[in-house]
């Protein structure tokens, strides 16, 4: 969930960036706002994908022999 709301975030944050360069205004405070506002949200949702990263490394998860791997996992989290 925290994931989809960075996404939503940044695609508006484009969005005015988009709009800022139709007016000519790239090289604004304005539009170096929106550009930290992209990279916030970037950072935030790095973190439960790090947290997750970290849990399945060290966790002792059991795997069917038909199932994923505990590195497989690891690989798709990463």
């Amino acid at each position: 969930m925290i994931g989809v709301a960075c996404v939503q975030v940044a695609l508006v944050a484009v969005w005015m960036l988009l709009t800022l360069v139709q007016r000519d205004a790239v090289f604004t405070p304005r539009a170096f706002r929106w550009v930290d506002v992209v990279i916030g949200a970037s950072a935030v949702a790095t973190a439960p994908a790090l947290g997750a990263a970290g849990h399945l490394a060290v966790a002792e998860i059991p795997s069917p022999g038909d199932g994923m791997d505990v590195e497989s996992a690891l690989a798709a989290v990463v």
